[in-house]
């Protein structure tokens, strides 16, 4: 365990970290994630059927924890992390937003208004993430040297999938985020912290999980609304996953 090392190899491995940062650099030993399938809980054996973690270098965690404790005040002092989403903000969860939806869906019949509801789920969402796009967003997003930290993190990584005792060879990764590190909620949150929010729509999020209300006295209008946002997403790269 990385707690029970002697102190002049934390100071090692603080002094490795901060040359990382530095540089932007990220080792390409730390890019290698081995692929284990989880089986969902009630579905059959087929492949859709199990979802796939990364298990990552306890060094590799270690170092993204402590990037996204550079990120994440930047984050909040421009605010760049959508209101709507639940996942990343410290005290925020499922039930609150929940709570959200229930709340307008509440007011909208209180206003005698028609209350028409998307409810999204993005199949594979954090392998199905446009590199390319997502590091277009962290350029605008991020200073230059967190976004060159983050191109070298996302670039040439490699998997290689575990299933009992046999394990395959590498692959390339040639889009996503991976699942079960630090920095996969948050990249994908800023991947999709553009949705378009001019449409008279509420936007509620977790994860990749989304849930878009729109609310008039018009039955017509309040699909026409959610129209306008599938035109969106069927026009963004990546959009018709």
């Amino acid at each position: 365990m990385i707690i029970e090392l002697p102190m002049c190899a934390v100071m090692r491995i603080c002094l490795l970290f901060n040359a990382i940062t530095k540089i932007g650099y990220f080792p390409q030993k730390w890019k290698k994630s081995i692929i284990i399938m989880i089986p969902k809980p009630e579905k059959d054996k087929t492949q859709p059927s199990y979802r796939p973690i990364s298990l990552l270098t306890c060094l590799s965690k270690l170092f993204e924890k402590g990037l996204l404790l550079r990120i994440s005040p930047h984050l909040k002092t421009h605010n760049t992390l959508p209101s709507y989403q639940f996942d990343f903000p410290a005290k925020h969860g499922a039930i609150e937003q929940v709570n959200r939806i229930t709340t307008e869906i509440r007011t909208a019949f209180e206003h005698r208004e028609y209350c028409t509801a998307l409810f999204l789920d993005v199949a594979q969402a954090f392998d199905r993430v446009w590199l390319d796009g997502l590091m277009f967003k962290i350029i605008q997003l991020l200073p230059q040297n967190i976004h060159k930290l983050l191109k070298s993190y996302l670039d040439k990584r490699v998997f290689a999938v575990r299933c009992s005792s046999s394990t395959s060879s590498d692959f390339t990764i040639e889009a996503g985020v991976p699942q079960g590190s630090v920095l996969g909620p948050i990249l994908y949150t800023l991947y999709t912290a553009d949705i378009p929010t001019n449409y008279q729509l509420t936007i509620f999020t977790f994860a990749d999980d989304t849930a878009i209300i729109s609310r008039s006295r018009c039955p017509v209008k309040t699909t026409m609304q959610l129209a306008y946002f599938f035109i969106w997403t069927s026009g963004s790269p990546g959009g018709n996953s």
